[in-house]
């Protein structure tokens, strides 16, 4: 049994980075690039106006105030005018400088009569003038390996004619849920069944990232048909989610099936609660985790272990959830030997435990913004006393 310090870096020592391809960009919003991009153009790519205004040629003479209208360049326009000193031309934003203007006025500091235009100000050289390469220039890196890329980068890259950009793949996953006592929702709920809502609650989870679920299977308390459908996941998935089973109960096959599939085991049993029974092992650069049957359970382990190796295969340098230090609103006590990962809301700016804690129950989760995270050596939280959250993926 492992603590749940060591059973991450344990699980972190053994994520492969996920295989690298190249998507469209419109494809890859919150991906990690895979290679350094370099800029195969000057942004911008010609001197090019910061306002609407007039484009001018003052010589050296910066106090010059009356200069001839010679023509008009819009944006777009590939304009060959030449400006000699004491000429302007009407120019818009965006539009390209004329190589022999040394500055433009903006609009409103102007008054055009007759043909000419008269400043109501000293001209200063290179005013309102966007140069060539001034955001990048050619052959710089614009975004290195490992960026996220957001809106912002993707509209920053697209800007320079790149469409299309090399990333880790998102891994693929397959849920496999357990148990001759579960039944899917709309059967009818006899004594002695319950609702199958892991599978509900993992692919929600992974949709809520974008990862894409190959299979949800549901198998019976058999070591044979469970050995047979972890092999299948195991072909085609990256990782392959496992709910139930994996305790040491008589009808509890998910260990001794993975063992005859060749898993190698990365860590089994982690001294926390809830979810210490959980399991995670390697299949060549594959990765299984076998999940506590329990609901909430099952959905803590994800958040603390499955959610980091996703985006350790994706590349992500943070994986792990959001910590923050808040003031525990409550009074907590619990038994030294075990971490403990509590369901709580954060309320003006503190963290209040929530009710219902038990393994079983997802009703606190509904609530939850996030876990506060209690070390297996700490007995008591005083009230007001800072405690470690750790934030849920998600807005409320």
């Amino acid at each position: 049994m492992v603590t749940v310090e060591e059973a991450k870096n344990l699980l972190s020592e053994n994520i492969h980075l996920a295989d690298i391809v190249e998507v469209n960009i419109l494809y890859a919003l919150n991906c990690v690039i895979a290679e350094d991009i370099l800029s195969p153009i000057d942004l911008p790519s010609f001197d090019q106006s910061s306002m609407d205004g007039y484009a001018i040629n003052s010589g050296t003479d910066l106090n010059h105030n009356q200069f001839e209208i010679v023509g008009e360049i819009k944006a777009g326009d590939d304009s060959t005018i030449v400006l000699k000193p004491g000429q302007s031309v009407r120019i818009f934003t965006g539009a390209s400088v004329p190589q022999s203007a040394n500055s433009i006025i903006v609009q409103e500091k102007v008054e055009e009569k007759n043909g000419l235009l008269f400043l109501h100000e000293k001209i200063k050289h290179g005013d309102c003038i966007r140069k060539k390469g001034t955001q990048i220039l050619k052959g710089e890196i614009a975004l290195k390996k490992l960026t996220i890329l957001n809106p912002a980068s993707i509209g920053f890259i697209t800007s320079l004619g790149i469409d299309k950009v090399k990333i880790f793949r998102k891994p693929n996953v397959s849920i496999i849920v357990t148990g001759n006592e579960i039944i899917a929702v709309g059967e009818e709920l006899t004594n002695g069944k319950v609702f199958e809502s892991n599978s509900f609650s993992l692919l929600s989870a992974l949709k809520q990232i974008n990862i894409e679920v190959k299979n949800c299977l549901k198998v019976e308390d058999d070591l044979e048909a469970l050995t047979l459908k972890i092999n299948s996941c195991l072909a085609d998935s990256d990782i392959v989610l496992l709910t139930g089973g994996i305790s040491v109960g008589k009808y509890d096959f998910a260990f001794e099936a993975m063992k005859a599939c060749g898993v190698e085991t990365i860590f089994y049993k982690v001294l926390q609660k809830p979810g210490m029974p959980v399991f995670a092992g390697k299949f060549g650069n594959k990765i299984i985790f076998a999940l506590p049957g329990n609901p909430a359970s099952a959905l803590v382990c994800f958040y603390e272990y499955v959610l980091e190796a996703i985006k350790q295969m994706q590349g992500f340098k943070n994986v792990s959830l959001t910590k923050v230090k808040l003031k525990s609103l409550n009074q907590i006590t619990k038994k030294v030997g075990k971490s403990i990962f509590i369901r709580a809301q954060i309320i003006d700016g503190g963290v209040v435990e929530l009710e219902r804690q038990d393994s079983n129950m997802l009703r606190s989760f509904a609530d939850a913004d996030g876990f506060i995270y209690i070390d297996k050596d700490v007995e008591l939280v005083k009230q007001n006393e800072d405690v470690e959250v750790h934030l849920l993926p998600f807005l409320k």
